[in-house]
């Protein structure tokens, strides 16, 4: 399940880059994430929280359906990342 999110991102952080004109270079000077982490995130890999906040604050996110598309039922959400729900 995580790598169905790890998909979501990826593909999501592609597409508002693109619809931005920004470069990877870009998206890492107005994010303060890595271009390793970019490129790993791209691969697949679920980056943590803090990097997922800094991606949203730079591209104005306000929501996480808007930082990952449509989401899983809630329940899912939390068995994807390994969280116990509240």
């Amino acid at each position: 399940m995580s790598r169905q999110l790890a998909t979501l991102l990826a593909a999501r952080v592609a597409s508002l880059r693109s619809a931005r004109g920004w470069s990877v270079r870009t998206l890492r000077d107005r994010s303060g994430v890595a271009t390793s982490t970019q490129n790993s995130i791209d691969r697949g890999t679920l980056p943590d929280m803090q990097t997922i906040l800094k991606l949203a604050i730079a591209f104005e996110v306000t929501s996480l359906e808007e930082m990952f598309g449509p989401l899983l039922p809630t329940s899912e959400v939390f068995t994807a990342v390994g969280a116990r729900r509240p």
